[in-house]
């Protein structure tokens, strides 16, 4: 768990699929297409869920956000 920032919870939990963890490994400067993360949004008292974002990169996409 570590400190979010907005448009994120205060606090974040985050899982990736192999593509991502991946990436994070290789110190990518940005994640590759068919990356996936799911991020847990807790607030202050870092048990209470207040969200669950599931993100997708698709090339194309939406090119303003980096295609997520």
């Amino acid at each position: 768990m570590h400190i979010g920032q907005s448009p994120h919870g205060v606090y974040l939990t985050i899982y990736g699929n192999h593509i991502a963890i991946s990436a994070v490994k290789a110190k990518q400067k940005t994640m590759p297409n068919g990356a996936i993360l799911v991020k847990d949004n807790f607030d202050m008292d870092k048990k209470t869920l207040v969200a669950v974002n599931p993100m997708f990169k698709v090339k194309g996409f939406n090119p303003e956000d980096g295609d997520w």
